[in-house]
């Protein structure tokens, strides 16, 4: 089973980063998620998927991408190290 996808969540398949726009289907049916591309030289390409059925998809989120710039900035001491 794959994780859960949101929009706004970032994912990765066939071969490039997407961003989640829309979801159809409940958490108990088949997603089908609404795609664009955020890659450079396919930037703003759509796609539509089965989710359950694609091979090697990766929810990017997962890694950590939802944390990057949240929190207070780094001290004086820490930026200067």
């Amino acid at each position: 089973m794959k994780a859960t996808i949101e929009p706004g969540s970032f994912v990765e398949l066939r071969g490039r980063p997407w961003l989640v726009e829309e979801v159809q289907g409940e958490l108990t049916d088949l997603q089908t998620p609404n795609l664009s591309c955020i890659a450079d030289n396919a930037q703003g390409e759509r796609l539509e998927v089965l989710w359950d059925a694609e091979i090697g998809a990766v929810l990017l989120d997962e890694d950590g991408w939802r944390h990057v710039g949240a929190g207070l900035p780094d001290r004086a001491e820490v930026l200067a190290a």
